[in-house]
């Protein structure tokens, strides 16, 4: 059995920090105050330099992407990826996987945003790994576990999820579409386990299922 209680750790695990420019930069976001990542400032902080990082380097957020997340050297690379361009100073600590689901939800503002919504029932199963996991470390079957949760969580309620990634941070809107799929997150993890999200967690999860499967539901069409 995969173990949820390990991913939760993995999630919530060791923080990244990125220099910023000494010279202001305009557009791009300034940088949050130390403290929690899950603070309404930090969590608009990192939305809109997801935003600002796939606007300046799509090719580098995607070639990140396809880096296992549960490498030892994930960390590392998504420090590499974040530039002090968009930033306007000082340095920006994050966890990666928070980066990754900020980017996920950059991605899909931007390549579906102005689409109308991809029917994803005719999306092919993403393949997460879960069938190659009985000599796979403890670190990478927790992340397969989360894939695995937000793809269920995303097939479940598509409207839910879309909802979700397009929503403003803290605003109404957003805690609507949480109250919407709080159903699909029970529902979503194995039987028996409880588990304590964070906003900036769940909204990033969701953000890469519903991109992922969107993007397989639109090959060939």
């Amino acid at each position: 059995m995969i173990s949820l209680f390990a991913a939760l750790a993995l999630l919530h695990g060791a923080q990244e920090s990125v220099p910023g420019s000494l010279i202001p930069n305009p557009g791009v976001p300034a940088r949050p105050a130390e403290g929690r990542t899950d603070t309404l400032e930090a969590r608009r902080v990192m939305s809109d330099f997801g935003l600002c990082t796939v606007r300046r380097n799509r090719r580098g957020v995607e070639r990140f992407l396809r880096i296992d997340a549960a490498s030892p050297g994930f960390g590392q690379e998504g420090a590499r990826l974040a530039s002090a361009d968009c930033l306007h100073g000082g340095t920006l600590r994050f966890q990666p996987a928070i980066f990754r689901g900020a980017l996920y939800g950059a991605l899909y503002r931007v390549d579906f945003r102005s689409r109308a919504p991809v029917d994803i029932r005719d999306a092919p199963a993403i393949d997460y790994g879960e069938t190659d996991l009985a000599s796979a470390s403890e670190r990478r079957r927790s992340w397969v576990a989360w894939q695995m949760f937000a793809d269920c969580v995303v097939r479940a309620n598509e409207v839910g999820a879309r909802n979700l990634v397009l929503s403003d941070i803290g605003s109404a809107g957003e805690n609507a579409a949480f109250a919407a799929l709080h159903p699909m997150f029970e529902a979503c993890l194995t039987e028996g386990v409880v588990a304590t999200f964070n906003h900036s967690i769940l909204r990033g999860l969701v953000s890469e299922g519903l991109y992922r499967l969107s993007l397989a539901a639109s090959v060939g069409r």
